[in-house]
Formats: structure tokens, sequence, C-alpha cells
């Protein structure tokens, strides 16, 4: 009979130290993550105490995977933008930090940015490959809210984003609390339409008209 399984060329073995060597960052979050099932097993805890003991590392790891891969997203998006237009030349000398809100808290990368010619626009490479901008939250953050409050209050959503994500939610209200709204308003529009026959605002001429009936008597 013959042998269905596809064979794969072997990979050539590399070390954790070879893997990481250009991601300190990550490296060292990974040896914080091997020490701590150390310690827990050491320790003889319970599932629900290693499950809780984990989830701040973990988001240690999340924070340090997202620099690193800014980092380097960052230089080889400088280097593309360079090689497809040459004319692009230095905005300034030094880089300009960047920063966003993720759900694995602020993630900053030194940016540069680049001007099209001697007086022309700027470009901004990373923020062309990577879609963000400056003081920016991700659409997982913006979404996370949202959903823990699609039928609580917000400050349900808060804690239930703080003991998820350990994000407090002072800093982003005005995203997720921007988002509910619009989603609120898009739903009774989305009612109003049906029960109208595809008009939405017919139902609030009836509302209006009842109210100045009601103002005249």
């Amino acid at each position: 009979m013959k042998n269905e399984l596809t064979t794969q060329p072997d990979k050539p073995d590399r070390s954790l130290d070879q893997l990481f060597a250009d991601k300190p960052i990550l490296r060292e979050r990974m040896l914080e993550v091997g020490d701590l099932v150390n310690r827990l097993l050491a320790e003889g805890c319970t599932a629900h105490q290693a499950e809780a003991r984990a989830l701040e590392p973990i988001r240690k790891l999340g924070h340090a995977l997202l620099t690193e891969w800014a980092v380097q997203t960052e230089a080889a998006a400088v280097v593309q933008a360079k090689a497809k237009s040459p004319q692009l030349r230095p905005y300034r000398k030094e880089k300009i930090p960047l920063t966003w809100h993720t759900t694995y808290g602020e993630v900053s990368v030194p940016e540069q940015r680049l001007r099209d010619g001697r007086r022309g626009p700027q470009v901004r490479p990373f923020c062309a490959q990577a879609r963000i901008s400056a003081r920016a939250y991700s659409l997982p953050l913006q979404r996370a809210p949202t959903d823990f409050g699609a039928d609580h209050s917000f400050a349900e959503a808060a804690g239930k984003v703080r003991e998820h994500y350990g994000r407090h939610l002072a800093a982003q209200r005005r995203a997720a609390g921007d988002a509910g709204p619009r989603q609120s308003q898009r739903r009774r529009r989305a009612r109003r339409a049906r029960a109208t026959g595809g008009h939405p605002d017919r139902g609030d001429r009836r509302h209006d008209a009842a109210d100045r009936g009601d103002q005249d008597r």
C-alpha cells in the first residue's frame, strides 16, 4: 500500500538562543515564563492557582511579542519605502516614539518618518504598513468593552476588561463608549426600518407628529 503521508524537508535545528538572538525583549519574557512553570511545580499549585498566576506573565509575553514585531516591522517598512521611492529622505534625524493602546498595554516603537523630496509631504511607512496611528486603540481593545458591555453597564464592562486584560478603561472609555452608542443607534434604526417597511425615519416623524398633537391639546 502506497504511503500517502507527505514528507516534509528536514528543518535545521535551532536552539532557543539562536531563535531569540535578535529578539531580546521576547527572550527575557520567555525565560520568565519558564521560571514561573518551575515555581508552580515546586509549590504544588492547584489548577486554579496556576491559571491565575499565569495571566500577568502571558500579558507581558504578548506585550513583548507586539514590541518585537513593531520594531522589526518599522525597520523593514522604511527600507521598502525607500526602495520603492528613492527620493524619500528622513523627516528628522532622530526617530520619534509612536505609541498606541492594545489589550496588552501601551506599545511604543521608535518611528522613522520620511519626506517626499525636500519640501514634499510627510511619509510614515510604519503607520501605513501596520495600519495604526499615534495614540490609537487597537481593534481588539475597542471590541473588548463593547462585547462585555453589550448587556451590562459600562462600569460592569470595565470591571470585566480589567479582569481579563488587566487594562483600566479610563484611557479608552472614549473609544469604547463611542462604539457602543453607535451600535445601539444602528440597531434602533434597523428595528424602525423593519417596522416602517424600510423607512427608518418614518417612525421618528410619527413620534414627532404625536408630540405636536399632545402640545396642541
